[in-house]
């Protein structure tokens, strides 16, 4: 019992540790977060919200926020020239804040 105690303790600080450097490294990726304040004013110039860009572009809203807050960048070219399109920015635009 005591050891079986003692393995759950050291298993949550390894893995406290390891979400702790995670967190940071993922923190620490400016051009997520570049490209997500880019994202972030098109909506608002279009005077539209996150719930109707999430119809036009067939994802959810969950999914259109984390793009906006800088969290995931859309990966699928799909996504990205729908976003492009609907936005009203330039694809090119778009891929040199993503090569940043």
């Amino acid at each position: 019992m005591i050891e079986t105690r003692e393995y759950q303790r050291r298993y949550y600080r390894e893995h406290k540790e390891k979400l702790r450097e995670y967190r940071q490294e993922r923190g620490k990726n400016p051009p997520y977060k570049q490209v997500g304040g880019f994202l972030r004013k098109a909506p608002e110039d279009l005077n539209e919200n996150q719930s109707w860009l999430a119809k036009q572009l067939g994802i959810s809203r969950e999914r259109v926020s984390k793009y906006l807050k800088g969290v995931y960048l859309p990966k699928k070219a799909s996504v990205k020239e729908k976003l492009c399109r609907v936005l009203k920015i330039k694809n090119k635009d778009l891929e040199s804040l993503i090569d940043e």
